[in-house]
């Protein structure tokens, strides 16, 4: 078995795990502090999407780091553009639950949504696969922006 196939799930579990650490410091003001939207997701319901673009992004980087009609600046472009989206989602967490910082929050989900645009647009000639399976990550990143955004608005 290669190496990659344990380091870059553990990679990303680490980022799952350093997010997760900041909201769950946020989740009692959550639930019981803000005035939050009618079409709010139960809170458990997060936590199940989330492990499931979890894993599709860490098959999107082993697709991706497994192509072989990639240049080496391709690849250190492609590979810092999902080390900043990395970085981008646990500073999410770090900003949202654990300093209750709602509208950088927001900027910082719109931000999310721009390095997953370039992710899905540069990862296309070099691994399709690679770059569809980041399109429910974009789908639900829209959406929790948006939802960021009138949770802000309403507090």
């Amino acid at each position: 078995m290669e190496i990659i196939y344990i380091i870059i799930p553990a990679i990303v579990v680490a980022f799952m795990l350093a997010g997760k650490w900041f909201t769950q410091h946020g989740m009692e003001w959550y639930n019981h502090s803000l005035v939050l939207p009618r079409f709010t997701p139960p809170s458990w319901y997060f936590s199940v999407v989330w492990t499931i673009l979890f894993f599709l992004t860490a098959l999107s980087i082993i697709f991706w780091w497994q192509s072989p009609t990639q240049t080496w600046s391709q690849c250190i472009f492609i590979g810092t553009l999902f080390v900043a989206n990395g970085v981008l989602n646990v500073l999410w967490s770090y900003l949202f639950f654990y300093r209750r910082f709602i509208g950088l929050a927001v900027v910082d989900s719109g931000a999310i949504v721009v390095s997953l645009l370039l992710l899905i647009y540069f990862l296309w000639p070099v691994s399709p696969t690679s770059s569809l399976l980041l399109v429910p990550y974009l789908t639900w990143t829209i959406f929790a922006t948006y939802l960021n955004l009138v949770i802000w608005w309403r507090n």
